[in-house]
């Protein structure tokens, strides 16, 4: 089983120092990079399945030269190869760019599965992996959470995220692209041992790929522009306060009461006959039910 991962380099955006709030753009020099999270669950799910089916697992990236730290980490966590196709120039990153690069590459490889991240936490976007398996004519399966390969039957049996905690099982043949979500696995930590071998192991870089070369039809129009970026906004906590319609004693009250609201409400005991009396009574009087039999 020849399995490709391809993964991003992502900053970290918890600080407001990263971003430039004159100019709404990044500050390049005080960011902090970091491999996507959703791209290190699908490494670590690659690395599951060359376990239990044997095989190489080839990490893939496009970026400049500070995303070999990314692919340093995968061959730390037990990637068998990386290949680093080096961004130059000031190119386009859009979705659309981006897979054109990388499904050049991938065609030139060999491979019997293809894992993305679900989506990249920088941008949000989550659509390069899909661009890619379009551009070259493979079956896509996106959010996925847990991957069941049936290689002597060339297919895999799925289980999609959805919303509101909802699974989907989706039955796909291989060859293919699987877009992981993170939630899939608990990605390792690499060993020392590793780190040290990932730090002296050979990265295969391509260059002359520019991901700014548009597409056919393009005409070198860009497909996405970040117009500005800034700190999500501050929304006050809403404040609670008694009613402006009750005494100065009723709010005194309700002040000291901390807000809460009390319950009211009854008990009825006695045998069934004035069990269910006492219920017919209660909801007459909330108007649930007619007064007149």
């Amino acid at each position: 089983m020849k399995i490709i991962v391809c993964v991003k380099q992502v900053p970290i955006l918890t600080t407001r120092s990263a971003i430039d709030p004159a100019r709404s753009r990044l500050r390049p020099g005080e960011l902090v990079y970091t491999l996507n999270s959703h791209d290190e669950a699908a490494v670590e799910e690659s690395l599951r399945i060359r376990e239990n089916h044997g095989g190489t697992v080839t990490v893939l990236t496009y970026g400049p030269a500070r995303a070999e730290d990314a692919l340093r980490w995968c061959l730390a966590m037990g990637a068998d190869e990386a290949i680093h196709v080096l961004e130059e120039g000031s190119p386009d990153r859009s979705p659309l760019a981006v897979s054109h690069v990388l499904a050049e590459v991938i065609r030139g490889l060999e491979y019997d599965l293809i894992l993305f991240g679900k989506v990249a936490i920088d941008d949000g976007m989550g659509q390069t992996g899909t661009f890619v398996a379009e551009r070259m004519d493979l079956p896509v399966v996106t959010s996925v959470v847990r991957v069941e390969l049936r290689p002597g039957e060339g297919r895999a049996i799925l289980h999609r995220s959805l919303e509101k905690g909802n699974r989907e099982v989706a039955e796909c043949r291989l060859p293919a692209v699987f877009t992981m979500d993170m939630q899939a696995n608990r990605p390792r930590y690499p060993t020392l041992g590793g780190r040290r071998m990932a730090e002296q192991g050979e990265i295969r870089t391509i260059r002359g790929k520019k991901g700014g070369e548009a597409p056919p039809g393009r005409a070198g129009i860009p497909a996405g522009e970040i117009l500005r970026m800034g700190p999500p906004k501050i929304r006050p906590k809403k404040i609670l306060a008694p009613d402006e319609n009750e005494s100065a004693a009723g709010r005194m009250q309700w002040i000291l009461s901390g807000g809460g609201n009390r319950k009211g409400g009854g008990r009825i005991t006695g045998d069934a006959g004035r069990l269910a009396e006492g219920i017919l009574d209660f909801l007459k009087e909330k108007n649930f039910l007619s007064r007149t039999r």
